[in-house]
């Protein structure tokens, strides 16, 4: 009995994913809200392919070639900049290392180190930055590591008010960069200081916001655990926030498993938001995300069926 259920479940999926790749050819639109993050290697020849309504990569990593063909693929196409931290590859490196800006080495990511993102040195050299972006050809840059303004609190070189600054400072490049291009897309990775969210200043200068482990997050190779609810129930608080200003919110979370991967789209989709089903064996994001387990929800929900690019 329990081999002929899963039988039929299984043969429900695979009519379903078939239905699925029909209204696809029939719509002319993927039938959902697709986003691909690629940020620790060049996004395979497969991803040029999708259509991917936010598609953000590691702008070292791809070349004129691999910029054209994910522009060819997505509707808005963002370099990944750090702005939290200063990291000891990039090409300022030199220049900031022993300008005073910059502290001691994050305990949590290698190679990358806290610096006052306040500092009208740092917001110039992120500034300029995304314009150089820019000019290579992306829509917009996703500033990443928002929430190191909650890391560097209580240190005896930060200010007492790090997240406010951490927001006035974000405005600051956003000015910036817009100034030289008005039309640039800018978006976030809030990660834990989601309250930033609650400020309606900072996030009337953004265009998107990404946070990463919203029901699952990455726990050791390949593998994942559920959030702490009460976590999931705050960062659902603030991203509805944004995402009833208008603002894009995309949501990454590490999965194993079809099961895993077909409820986070159907909890973001539920909300209008876009989910990334990111494997967990690539949890640095050195592939595309799979929506190969999403394939109920789209055909239950005509409304995000058809409201995608």
């Amino acid at each position: 009995m329990v081999w002929r259920n899963l039988a039929v479940a299984l043969l429900v999926l695979a009519s379903l994913a078939v239905l699925l790749v029909i209204s696809r050819s029939l719509i002319g639109l993927p039938p959902y809200t697709e986003a691909c993050i690629c940020i620790g290697s060049a996004p395979p020849k497969t991803a040029y392919n999708g259509r991917w309504y936010v598609a953000i990569l590691e702008p070292e990593d791809v070349n004129e070639s691999v910029l054209n063909s994910m522009k060819k693929a997505s509707s808005t196409l963002l370099a990944y900049l750090n702005f939290g931290y200063a990291e000891e590859w990039r090409d300022y490196w030199n220049e900031v290392e022993e300008s005073g800006i910059v502290h001691g080495e994050s305990p949590e990511y290698e190679g990358e180190y806290f610096v006052e993102y306040w500092s009208d040195e740092w917001i110039n050299i992120t500034a300029a930055l995304a314009i150089s972006y820019l000019e290579e050809g992306f829509d917009g840059v996703l500033l990443d590591n928002i929430d190191a303004c909650e890391a560097v609190a209580g240190m005896p070189w930060a200010p007492s008010n790090p997240c406010q600054l951490m927001a006035s400072s974000v405005a600051e490049v956003v000015e910036k960069v817009r100034s030289e291009y008005p039309g640039a897309k800018i978006y976030v990775n809030i990660g834990t200081a989601v309250h930033l969210l609650a400020n309606s200043s900072f996030l009337n200068v953004v265009d998107g916001v990404l946070r990463e482990e919203v029901w699952y997050r990455w726990s050791s190779p390949c593998t994942s655990r559920e959030v702490n609810e009460s976590l999931t129930d705050e960062a659902l608080h603030y991203l509805e926030l944004a995402k009833a200003r208008g603002k894009d919110v995309i949501v990454a979370d590490f999965v194993e498993n079809v099961v895993e991967t077909n409820q986070v789209c159907w909890e973001a989709w539920s909300r209008g938001f876009i989910p990334v089903p990111q494997p967990a064996c690539d949890h640095d994001y050195t592939a595309p995300p799979s929506y190969g387990g999403c394939v109920i929800q789209p055909l239950m929900n005509p409304v995000h069926a058809l409201g995608s690019t």
